[in-house]
């Protein structure tokens, strides 16, 4: 909706200053730009318009659309405008353009994360695999699962495991680890360790990879020496 507003006023803006229309033409020539030049801003406008509207080339046209306000600013502090209603409009028009295109682009809010728990990798990927968007959730289960393919070994592998390629299978499998994850698998930090002792009697296998980088082998270690009928073994 944000987003839509911005292209709507972008391009009544440009349309107005192509036909010289004169209430727009004055209004130029009040901030020193003459009637001469003031189709060729609106065409820079109509072009961020345009740029905006495009998904693969909004950022470009918001950063765009960033300059041109910033310039339309200046000009009114340069001649004394009042502050709320002339100097601080393209603020107001910015912060609308980029608040709309953070709801609508994940890109950008990967790099803009928000302030909330969804900051943390595995929360933000755990909202981003229950996504509206069924584009958005194949993405992240494919991130996911890129990672999950190249950390179990050494060295890392830079492709996709074969049991990923299902891309059913890639997205349960990303939401059923980052569920657990995102709840500690329900235990208490140090519990498993802790709690070792109730398996005193009971003999068990561990099984880790040398070079796992998501179960170093050190976790491993200690689990062996707290449950002493354990068998660790270690896969190269």
């Amino acid at each position: 909706m944000a987003s839509a507003l911005v292209v709507l006023f972008l391009l009544m803006d440009g349309v107005s200053k192509w036909m010289l229309i004169a209430p727009v033409v004055e209004a130029s020539a009040q901030v020193g730009y003459p009637a001469s030049v003031t189709r060729g801003i609106g065409t820079v406008v109509l072009t961020c318009a345009v740029l905006y509207a495009m998904p693969r080339t909004a950022v470009l046209g918001a950063i765009l659309l960033t300059g041109l306000l910033g310039g339309a600013i200046a000009s009114h502090v340069r001649i004394g405008s009042p502050m709320f209603t002339h100097v601080l409009f393209g603020a107001y028009v910015g912060v609308l353009a980029w608040g709309g295109l953070w709801l609508r682009d994940e890109r950008l809010r990967a790099l803009l994360p928000s302030a909330t728990p969804d900051a943390e990798v595995v929360e933000a990927y755990g909202r981003l695999l229950h996504d509206p968007d069924p584009a958005t959730r194949k993405r992240a289960a494919l991130e996911w699962c890129m990672w999950e393919s190249a950390t179990p070994g050494w060295p890392p592998a830079d492709g996709l495991a074969p049991r990923f390629k299902d891309t059913a299978f890639a997205l349960a499998f990303a939401r059923l680890v980052t569920h657990y994850v995102r709840h500690n698998a329900w235990l208490e930090d140090g519990q498993l360790l802790r709690d070792a002792h109730l398996l005193a009697d009971t003999p068990g296998v561990l099984v880790n990879g040398r070079f796992d980088f998501q179960a170093p082998i050190g976790n491993a270690w200690q689990l062996k020496r707290a449950w002493p009928r354990a068998e660790l073994v270690i896969v190269e």
